[in-house]
């Protein structure tokens, strides 16, 4: 039997992961021009991965977008080769 605030917290708690899948979603969307419009198999996946629990899926899907991005994009590269560069340069 399910107590009032129990049903409460159980729906706030769904509510939460409704929105977090569709937050990673968009911010998917936003990063990977191709999925615009959800032709793109990749979000489907990444909605099964989110509706499975596979957290460690999901981490390895958006580390390797963000890698991706970071790689296309020719001044991020360079600024973060900068960066490097002056972490290497340091007398520790």
């Amino acid at each position: 039997m399910d107590l009032p605030d129990q049903e409460t917290a159980r729906v706030a708690l769904l509510m939460d992961q409704e929105v977090d899948k569709r937050v990673l979603v968009a911010l998917y969307r936003a990063l990977n021009p191709y999925a615009i419009g959800g032709t793109n198999g990749a979000i489907h996946e990444l909605e099964r991965k989110f509706d499975s629990g596979d957290r460690q899926g999901i981490k390895n899907m958006m580390i390797s977008l963000f890698v991706t991005v970071v790689m296309t994009d020719g001044s991020m590269m360079h600024q973060i080769r900068s960066k490097l560069a002056e972490q290497l340069n340091k007398p520790y």
